[in-house]
């Protein structure tokens, strides 16, 4: 991975984790687990302040995160989609 050379007119951008970094992450039989539902959801404290801050200083905030139970079957991409809203 390298970086390219900034071009007029392009924002610099933080790719943030969800869970772990801005969700807390549920851990069931010692096994840290992604949330499954809004309800479920508990943002890590510190966390709105974090990014307003980057917002403000002009960063671009791109959230990523891997969802494997969305793959297995497990989980319903409309409940991925509720949590990101959230």
């Amino acid at each position: 991975m390298g970086v390219g050379p900034i071009v007029e007119g392009s924002r610099a951008a933080v790719f943030l984790d969800r869970d772990g970094t801005l969700i807390q992450t549920l851990v069931k039989d010692g096994v840290p687990t992604a949330a499954s539902s809004v309800d479920s959801v508990e943002i890590l404290p510190g966390v709105p302040q974090a990014l307003e801050q980057l917002h403000n200083a002009g960063f671009l905030l791109i959230l990523m995160t891997n969802q494997p139970d969305v793959a297995r079957g497990t989980l319903d991409r409309a409940v991925v989609e509720q949590i990101h809203a959230r």
